[in-house]
């Protein structure tokens, strides 16, 4: 039983580390990504594209 609940904290904890590194590298990404479009096309939006 406490095996089962260890294996179970891991796999939330593992599970949320996963989910916050992606969320940091789409923000991250997303940011570089409307810089980017800034430079290149000043005056349109992203939500355009």
């Amino acid at each position: 039983m406490v095996v089962l609940f260890v294996f179970v904290c891991m796999l939330v904890g593992s599970y949320f580390v996963y989910w916050a590194v992606r969320q940091g590298v789409r923000d991250a990404l997303e940011d570089d990504e409307k810089r980017r479009l800034k430079k290149a096309r000043p005056g349109r939006s992203i939500e355009t594209e």
